[in-house]
């Protein structure tokens, strides 16, 4: 069978005029300037419905229920342009008498009320109503979240209820993993994401807690963690992990046994605030040959005993996109900073701070540009000349630098009796992305990808002419709970001769 399509183009449009009637509320040139479609540009059926849902939307906001739009086109084929009205039939104003919550059988009410954003006696915001669902929809609490109105003795007033239907929110998973740095790992963890700390059953109360077990041929892991979204009833994130980090690398091995207390506080425009105490038992870093330097000729040493850490850190954030773990659209902005030491006591006097920015860009059917950025900072002061081995930074791997071995950029020190060297550290580093990736299916892209980075001695440090760089494909099967990034690179520029190179790179986790 041979089936031939036959495709007749048409006429490509630009927009016109635009305009608005039937607007009595407001005053239509107004509502035109909210409107973004200018005169000349091309024509598209979504920047119609933008404009049609910008206009509904300034009614919904102020109780205007069932206020229509409907866009009507004026095509003209001879000039190229169509001209856009938009008719409004303008709905009724309605305020809220009374807020109802059903369905919930388990999740107590005050968990689900402090996400509501309407009150009684506001206007009937329908904006705000639907952001309320999506807010009791992202809790995870729920499978089906839905709005209604009632109707009251009161012409003007409505009942708002929200109903809801509840979901298992405690989840077993077990599995295995790989990746191309921490080699094979096994996991078992348990949580609940409705925990309630305040008795049997112990859910309900809209905390979460975690137990997590991970172990591998390379890093060990143990962690509980737990978090009060709401303290004081405040829109304040108490959060509390207690854990233990174990890797062993073949010239670098460190345990970590530690504990965290964390408060975070969400502010205007999608920013959010946290400050982070921690404390820390590092182990000792056993190795008792003496390198020198590269880079300076220096001799040094990586045998450094143990260190108990005090460290208190800020966190500044700005998140804009439009999913947490597989964003097509929106930036996400970290500036942070921690201080280890001084007057928070501990063996250990340093500072860190960095900045990182990611932009997401979707141009056309569901391709995405990732752009991404980050530059870190490290270095100590009054007792602490020489940043601890485990304390500094290092580039290379799927994380940061494609193509190159793990931690393999940057510093290196050669054994003085002769040998392979081994990486330094460093007091600074810089890396950046560019990335394309393209949809085949539903939960699989191929991606072409960029990389450049490099690592410094010395702080704030910055030198173009030793950057690494390399290029790649891979593929991305975005599977929920289970996402997978194979990735094959090749080298552009070294840093140095000595750097080795790593082609494959994968990863099991989400690339936050």
């Amino acid at each position: 069978m041979v089936i031939t399509v036959r495709i007749t183009e048409g006429v490509r449009y630009r927009f016109g005029t635009c305009s608005i009637d039937g607007a009595t509320l407001f005053r239509p040139e107004v509502l035109e300037r909210s409107i973004r479609i200018e005169p000349g540009e091309i024509a598209s059926i979504s920047r119609i419905e933008d404009a049609v849902e910008t206009v509904r939307d300034r009614y919904r906001r102020r109780g205007y229920v069932g206020t229509t739009v409907r866009p009507v086109l004026d095509a003209r084929p001879d000039t190229g342009t169509v001209n856009v009205r938009l008719s409004v039939r303008e709905g009724k104003r309605k305020s809220v008498r009374n807020v109802e919550i059903r369905g919930n059988t388990r999740t107590r009410d005050k968990v689900i009320r402090r996400e509501i954003l309407v009150y009684p006696g506001d206007v009937l915001n329908e904006v705000l109503i639907d952001r309320t669902e999506r807010r009791l929809r992202n809790l995870g609490y729920f499978s089906e979240v839905r709005s209604l109105y009632l109707d009251t003795p009161a012409p003007d007033a409505v009942d708002v209820v929200f109903r809801v239907k509840e979901q298992q929110t405690g989840q077993l998973m077990l599995g295995a993993g790989f990746s191309s740095i921490d080699k094979a790992v096994g996991f078992v963890e348990i949580s609940q994401g409705n925990f309630d700390l305040r008795g049997w059953p112990f859910v309900g109360g809209g905390q979460k807690l975690k137990l997590r077990a991970e172990v591998g041929s390379v890093r060990q892991e143990y962690l509980l963690s737990f978090v009060e979204p709401w303290l004081f009833d405040q829109k304040l994130a108490l959060g509390l992990d207690v854990y233990r980090r174990a890797v062993d690398y073949d010239d670098y091995e460190v345990d970590r046994l530690g504990a965290a207390l964390s408060l975070t506080k969400a502010l205007p425009y999608r920013v959010r605030l946290r400050t982070r105490y921690t404390i820390e038992d590092v182990s000792d870093i056993e190795d008792d040959d003496l390198y020198t330097l590269v880079e300076t000729g220096e001799t040094v040493t990586f045998n450094e005993p143990g260190h108990f850490d005090s460290s208190l850190g800020l966190t500044l954030s700005r998140d804009t996109r439009n999913h947490p773990f597989f964003p097509s659209r929106g930036m996400k902005i970290t500036l942070q900073g921690e201080l280890t030491g001084g007057p928070l006591g501990g063996d250990t006097d340093l500072y860190r701070t960095g900045l990182g920015v990611r932009q997401y860009v979707s141009p056309w059917y569901g391709h995405v540009l990732m752009l991404r950025v980050q530059y870190d900072v490290v270095d100590g002061f009054d007792d602490t000349e020489v940043v601890p081995y485990s304390e500094r930074l290092f580039v290379g791997g799927g994380r940061t630098l494609r193509g190159f071995d793990y931690r393999e950029v940057g510093p290196k020190a050669v054994p003085v009796s002769g040998g392979h060297y081994r990486e330094h550290g460093a007091g600074s580093r810089a890396f950046a992305t560019a990335e394309y990736s393209i949809p085949l299916a539903s939960q699989f892209r191929i991606a072409g990808f960029y990389d450049i980075g490099g690592a410094w001695l010395d702080a704030y440090a910055f030198d173009p002419g030793t950057l690494a760089s390399s290029f790649g494909f891979g593929i991305r099967l975005d599977l929920p709970g289970f996402p997978i990034r194979l990735d094959r690179a090749w080298v552009l520029e070294k840093d140095d001769e000595l750097t080795e190179e790593d082609a494959w790179s994968v990863w099991i986790g989400y690339d936050f």
